[in-house]
């Protein structure tokens, strides 16, 4: 369950109420939530209900996930993360929530363009909270290679 974050801004040491997972903290958010370590951020995320944007629906296809880990360890680069994040952001903690697998309690910095707006809709005059549902599914082969650039 996801429980405010103690402090705000500049960093949130946090530790995790559970043995076998990992305090991650979602700031500007301010929520700190239990992740197990065999979950993404981005999977993480998405059990506590926190917002994170994927247009490509966390198939690691696209950047729309990337966040910072601000404080505590990084996890390992994979080379498909190092074909699309520029060396220097990597160093600095910029890693996708979809592939980034947390290696221990860390706070993560969100920024604005990787947070998920929430969708309202107005039905015959009645207005009504949606949430978006991401499906996995099993693609066929797909070549982005054409189309592949470092941010």
């Amino acid at each position: 369950m996801p429980v405010p974050a103690a402090g705000s801004g500049g960093g949130v040491t946090v530790k995790s109420t559970e043995a076998d997972s990992w305090r991650i903290a979602f700031e500007p958010m301010a929520m700190a939530v239990d992740c197990s370590p065999n979950e993404t951020l981005l999977d993480c995320a998405r059990r506590h209900r926190i917002r994170l944007a994927t247009s490509c629906g966390g198939q690691g296809t696209c950047t729309s996930c990337l966040v910072q880990i601000v404080e505590g360890p990084r996890p390992d680069v994979p080379a498909a993360e190092s074909e699309v994040v520029s060396a220097e952001r990597l160093e600095h903690g910029w890693r996708r929530a979809c592939l980034a697998r947390p290696m221990g309690d860390c706070t993560v910095f969100v920024p604005p363009r990787s947070t998920a707006a929430p969708l309202r809709t107005n039905v015959e005059g009645a207005a009504a909270d949606f949430e978006i549902i991401h499906w996995n599914f099993e693609f066929r082969s797909l070549n982005f290679e054409k189309n592949k650039r470092k941010i």
